[in-house]
């Protein structure tokens, strides 16, 4: 078992301590990875629907169209530089703009999409466009450009406050919306003067057919009806809005905390018309001419062809998701547990992923166990659900907690749970629960281990394993590592503990140190050793291999363009599958 810690995955850039062989000879040519075919999703940040009604997206690892025949997503990256990071700028009606995280601002034009660097300036964190040429951005200087970005000026303006957004109306007048209020321009940012709501701030600005202007802000959607007027709050102010969009028909959206909300009378009444993602943002709406809505979160991309009243993914052809765990159940099927969209099955070993749990609260699906009769057991943000006909239909157990970072199912039947603080067992199949945890002084505890002699293991982030021989009801400190423990593998009397930094280590049964196997700088989030004694570690830079009687390891990244895997299972085929951080499930070619 294995815990994750996505902050993780984002800050720390390691470099490893141990033996590691990356030379293209040997046995590193057996292995190349495949992709499957999905999970399909992603983290989508922004929409474009232009006046042709094509549609865009951006997402983590690139910019996408849909194919409105196929309802498909197709990646449109020609040209673009590998990172982790686009976002759309919508700035411009007949090119596309995109920013590319570490490497600046790129640009296409629409008919024959092939990007090329475009000539902005260096750190731009906000930009906006009038549409037809003119820009205005800032990177701690106010700068303008006149002929869509090809020469630039330096204004005189200034602000003293962050810029968080920038907005223009049809008249020239800039709207900068910062930590402290808003800011207007009637000079094309030559200068600037406060224009209210400084205590708050502002996320963003939009302006309607009508020139009323809405802002965003951490303490509710604000309207100004005349600039002579004061700002009035039109929501309430207890709620942090993240952004609006407002329609050809002068209808305004905003989101807060994953809910969609309309107006259809500038701000003097709201609809509740989404409400299906817990705790997953909406980053941005858009509309087509004929009404269809599309929105963006953290799953993907949701649609609503019936004004809201009903939503459905469209996600078919984007293939970044979170794979937290993967399982085989009793019938050979593979089961994904994802981040934001739910648990999958593969019935032909990856060549088709289906949902099977994708629902309000069950958006967050893993980690998976199942146990000798074939019930599957999984961690959502409504507790534990299980599932008796293969992932058909789900029920709730006896635990509602939604933070549960680990599951383990002991060869007798027992089924414990644990949160950062809490362990629960239930002997019912989840009907009933009850704490478990005596012995257990640790405050956050994150992964189980278990072997046949229904001895059960868990770890924790500062480095110390708990054991217990007796079904959970005593646990005793078995051994401390110094670093988190962030996956375990237990067989018979023997436990492999992956940590952060310092390594893989083999332990005996009386939780002596056999030895640090290597990995040292990685952080180990799952092992898989097969009966050949062969180890494979997934890792925040990729999967490693060693022959355990070597001591060697070797980077497996052939075929395998991510470099951050989370989850590993080999099936009863001995195929092994690994869960990657943003490509969906890969399977080993060897």
């Amino acid at each position: 078992m294995k815990s994750i810690y996505f902050c993780e995955i984002y800050l720390l850039l390691l470099f490893s301590a141990c033996k590691i062989d990356k030379s293209p000879i040997g046995i590193v040519d057996e292995f190349y990875w495949m992709a499957t075919n999905g999970p399909h999703g992603a983290s989508v940040n922004s929409i474009i629907i232009d006046s042709a009604n094509n549609i865009y997206i951006s997402a983590n690892k690139g910019v996408y169209i849909l194919n409105q025949q196929e309802n498909k997503w197709q990646k449109i990256n020609t040209g673009l530089p590998a990172s982790f990071g686009y976002h759309l700028l919508k700035i411009s009606n007949n090119e596309l703009f995109v920013a590319v995280n570490f490497f600046g601002i790129y640009k296409t034009d629409k008919s024959n999409i092939n990007w090329e660097k475009a000539n902005f300036p260096q750190n731009i964190s906000v930009i906006t466009g009038n549409g037809f040429g003119k820009l205005w951005a800032y990177n701690g200087n106010f700068l303008h450009s006149a002929d869509n970005g090809l020469t630039w000026n330096e204004l005189p303006g200034t602000i003293n406050a962050g810029i968080i957004t920038l907005r223009n109306d049809n008249l020239g007048v800039i709207y900068a919306g910062t930590d402290n209020g808003i800011y207007i321009s009637q000079n094309d940012g030559n200068s600037f003067i406060q224009s209210g709501l400084s205590q708050f701030k502002i996320n963003d600005i939009k302006i309607n057919s009508q020139d009323i202007i809405f802002c965003a802000s951490d303490n509710g959607i604000y309207r100004l009806l005349n600039s002579g007027d004061n700002w009035s709050a039109v929501t309430a102010t207890d709620i942090e809005a993240e952004f609006i969009f407002i329609d050809n028909d002068d209808n305004v959206y905003y989101s807060d905390a994953g809910h969609i909300f309309r107006s259809s009378d500038n701000g003097g009444t709201w609809h509740k018309i989404y409400d299906s993602f817990v705790n997953s943002k909406v980053f941005d709406i858009s509309t087509t001419r004929m009404g269809v809505i599309f929105a963006a979160n953290e799953a993907g991309i949701i649609q609503s062809d019936n004004n809201g009243a009903g939503w459905q993914k469209s996600v078919l052809g984007i293939q970044e998701t979170w794979i937290f765990d993967l399982k085989q159940n009793v019938n050979g099927d593979l089961l994904a547990g994802t981040r934001y969209n739910g648990l999958f099955i593969s019935i032909d070993f990856g060549k088709n992923w289906v949902p099977i749990m994708n629902t309000v609260q069950t958006a967050f699906a893993g980690p998976i166990a199942i146990d000798n009769s074939g019930v599957i057991y999984t961690a959502t943000a409504e507790g534990i659900l299980k599932s008796s006909d293969l992932g058909l239909n789900w029920q709730p157990t006896g635990i509602s907690r939604k933070d549960i970072s680990s599951v383990v199912i002991t060869e007798s039947g027992t089924i414990f749970a644990a949160t950062t603080q809490l362990i629960y067992k239930s002997s019912d199949k989840g009907a009933t629960w009850i704490i478990s945890d005596n012995g257990i002084s640790s405050m956050d505890l994150n992964n189980f281990g278990a072997n046949i002699q229904n001895e059960l293991f868990i770890g924790d982030e500062a480095g110390n394993i708990f054991k217990s021989s007796d079904d959970g009801n005593q646990w005793i400190l078995f051994v401390s590592l110094g670093n988190a423990i962030k996956s375990l593998w237990v067989e018979n009397d023997i436990v492999y503990a992956g940590t952060e930094i310092s390594g893989l280590y083999k332990l005996n049964s009386n939780g002596k140190i056999i030895g640090n196997l290597g990995l040292k700088g990685k952080i180990i989030y799952d092992i898989l050793i097969n009966a050949g004694r062969e180890i494979f570690a997934s890792t925040d830079s990729g999967v490693y291999f060693s022959d355990e009687t070597t001591g060697t390891w070797r980077i497996l990244n052939s075929g395998f363009s991510n470099t951050i895997a989370l989850s590993l299972l080999q099936t009863s085929d001995k195929i092994i599958f690994a869960g990657s951080f943003d490509s969906g499930v890969i399977k080993l070619s060897r």
